[in-house]
């Protein structure tokens, strides 16, 4: 989504800057509620998903971090926590321990190292794996 209007983006701005406090605060629920109003006002705005994926995560819902990442890492999202937290999602679920499972998980580090190159969880978690 094309989010270039000054009201829009001021809207938006607010509405990030609520999240973080409230993820900082450890109110993950609070937080998770505004993530989801913020993907019903911008549908189309990929750093939505990939923030409210890597919070599903640490909040221990997998599953559903697993959706919300992928629509994230399939639009191409230039935020590497959505790639890192993926891989660690199809780690810990047992996708990523061998064959074609393996290579994707690997990808998803090395794409983490291309948009974060000092992202050290990602460069610990790929030499492990290799």
């Amino acid at each position: 989504m094309d989010i270039t209007g000054t009201a829009v983006l001021e809207t938006y701005e607010f509405l990030i800057n609520k999240v973080i406090l409230r993820e900082e605060g450890k109110r993950y629920q609070d937080a998770l509620d505004l993530w989801n109003e913020a993907q019903e006002k911008y549908p189309d705005y990929a750093i939505v998903y990939g923030h409210k994926g890597v919070l599903l995560y640490k909040m221990g819902r997998r599953k559903e971090a697993v959706k919300v990442l992928e629509i994230a890492v399939q639009s191409e999202v230039k935020m590497a926590d959505s790639y890192y937290y993926l891989a660690k999602c199809y780690l810990e679920d047992g996708v990523g321990s061998s064959g074609k499972g393996k290579d994707v998980v690997k990808n998803l580090f090395s794409a983490t190292l291309r948009l974060e190159p000092k992202h050290s969880k990602a460069a610990i978690e790929l030499a492990v794996i290799k």
